[in-house]
């Protein structure tokens, strides 16, 4: 899947990437930071 090529590039070139999902399974599978917006605004962020 596209997740995994993205994982994949992130692991071997160390750049930061933006991901959007409004699947929360996936979002944990992938991402090392979650931050969690409503309208523009952070309403969480962590690991």
């Amino acid at each position: 899947e596209m997740r995994f090529e993205i994982r994949r590039l992130h692991d071997e070139f160390r750049y930061t990437t933006v991901y959007v999902t409004h699947d929360q399974t996936e979002a944990m599978t992938a991402a090392d930071v979650i931050v969690v917006m409503n309208q523009g605004n952070v309403e969480q962020a962590g690991s």
